[in-house]
């Protein structure tokens, strides 16, 4: 693909999405604040190989969250949020490529799928 500009914030109108790949594109800036409380359903969300950049979102809310890839964006980086964990669904984490770093918050034990 080759979509790029930001991540529009009506992306998180999609309520009822599923699966959102959006990987392997040119999209840059941050990652909507929304993206991560917006998508009761969500399952699957694939952001890697874009040009992200900033800090991951502090509140995610996305219950039935299975697999989120983040690689390979370069310009990412933070801590990983306590409530990226608040799922017994994950089972997923793709980080490599990022500049996320910092101390896995303790909540990664209540992710029992990881």
């Amino acid at each position: 693909n080759d979509l790029g500009g930001t991540l529009p914030r009506q992306l998180c109108n999609l309520t009822n999405a599923v699966y959102l790949e959006l990987f392997d594109n040119s999209f840059t800036g941050a990652i909507p604040d929304c993206l991560a409380t917006s998508f009761p359903h969500l399952e699957l969300l694939l952001l890697q190989d874009n040009i992200l950049s900033d800090k991951l979102p502090q509140q995610w809310d996305l219950p039935r969250l299975q697999i989120i890839a983040l690689s390979n964006n370069l310009h990412l980086k933070g801590s990983l949020p306590s409530t990226l964990f608040d799922t017994d669904q994950l089972s997923k984490l793709i980080i490599e490529g990022t500049h996320v770093s910092g101390s896995i918050p303790s909540s990664v034990c209540s992710a029992r799928a990881l």
